[in-house]
C-alpha cells in the first residue's frame, strides 16, 4: 500500500473525473473475460463508461 501515495501517470487522465466525485473501477482480469465483464457491469450500471484495455505488460519486466 506504500505505493499510493506515489502519483500515478496511467491514472492522471482519471483525475478529473475523481476530483468531481465519479468513481473509478479498474479491473485485472483475462483478456478472454473482458467482454463478458463489461457486459455485467453495463447491464448494472448502464450510466458506466468504459475507457478502453491496457497493453500487458509484466509486473517485473
Amino acid at each position: 500500500m506504500i505505493g499510493i501515495s506515489i502519483p500515478s501517470p496511467r491514472l492522471q487522465r482519471f483525475e478529473g473525473a475523481i476530483a468531481q466525485g465519479q468513481i473509478l473501477l479498474m479491473v485485472d482480469l483475462p483478456r478472454s473475460r473482458v467482454r463478458d465483464i463489461e457486459a455485467l457491469l453495463r447491464s448494472a450500471h448502464p450510466e458506466a463508461r468504459f475507457e478502453g484495455e491496457e497493453p500487458q505488460v509484466p509486473a517485473f519486466p
